[in-house]
This record gives C-alpha cells, structure tokens and sequence, in this order.
C-alpha cells in the first residue's frame, strides 16, 4: 500500500513538471511571437496616477492602432488597444529608479491619454527606452493621411510643444542608460 502511494505521488510529481515545463514553453513561445521581425518594443504600462504597479510588455505598432501585449502572459491576444488618431501624449518625464527595475534602460516615461476601441479613453503611463520614446513619437507624428481625421480628447493635441525630441533628450537617455547598466 506504500508503495502504491508512493507510486501515485511519483505520476502526480511527473506531471506537474510537465505542465510547468510546458506553461514556460508556451511563455517563451509568445514572447519570441511579440518580438518577430523587431516589430515589437518592450514598453512597461500602468493606469495614469503612479497608484498602479508597472506592467512590462510588449507594443506592436499597427496602421491606425497600437497593441500591447503583456509580456507574462498566455493570452494570444492583446491587453489593450488604442486607436492611432485618438492618442495624445500630454506630458513626459525621465524615467524615475521606481521604473528602472521594470524596464532596463527606461528613460522616459510619458503620461498618455488614448481612444479605446470600445470608444472610451483612458489615460495611462507609457515607459520608454530612449530609442522607443522616438520610435513611439514617429508613429504618432507620421499618421496617414486617411487616418489623421481629429479624434482627439477634447482640450488636447497630438503632441504639447514641450514633448518633441530635442538633442538633450538624447543625452539624458544616454545619461540614465548608464546609470542603470
């Protein structure tokens, strides 16, 4: 009868390895999907506020949305959608040490209001790595022509003059990346 037992823990044992081993697979699998062909950036999200803990995941930039994906995660699909021409960026600052743990290299994060696909808006925090912040301000800039109609949250623009990209911005995410190395 012992050894029945101990038998049944062995199979019971086995198998929760196996399930573990393949829930890690199956992580490790999405994730190399998020990141195929550079498309993705990893960005860290949470509510506007700073109440929230960050999130990291991974933004796929789209035609007329944006999708980010959390990076733990088996869910195929995306945590959230923001439509393109309903996005504004309505402050930014350098990434504080809270952030750093989160996001490696994490040089700005941007308080962001955006349009849901539900309709609705939303207003969080989006950290950056330098070269994504530019990246992520070249997608907002360069919307398309047929996709460029004013949905906007009202009382705002795309972009406050103080968000652009300027050569000292450049500096301090150099700066910060070599803090955090």
């Amino acid at each position: 009868m012992l050894i029945d037992a101990l038998d049944i823990a062995g199979i019971l044992a086995a198998c929760a390895v196996v399930i573990c081993a393949a829930l890690v697979l199956a992580v490790l699998a999405r994730q190399a999907w998020l990141r195929r062909n550079s498309s993705g950036v990893l960005c860290a999200m949470r509510p506007a506020g700073g109440h929230s803990p960050w999130q990291l995941g991974v933004l796929r930039y789209g035609r007329t949305s944006v999708r980010w994906y959390r990076l733990l995660s088996l869910a195929p699909g995306p945590a959230a959608v923001f439509v393109r021409r309903g996005t504004a960026v309505l402050e930014r600052r350098p990434a504080a040490a809270g952030v750093r743990h989160v996001l490696p290299g994490a040089a700005t994060v941007a308080r962001c209001r955006a349009h849901t696909l539900a309709g609705g808006w939303v207003d969080l925090d989006m950290a950056f790595s330098g070269v994504a912040w530019t990246g992520f301000l070249t997608w907002l800039e360069s919307v398309p022509p047929d996709v460029s109609g004013a949905l906007l949250p009202p009382g705002t623009s795309r972009l406050p003059e103080n968000v652009a990209v300027s050569e000292a911005d450049v500096e301090v995410a150099g700066e910060h990346e070599e803090e955090i190395g």
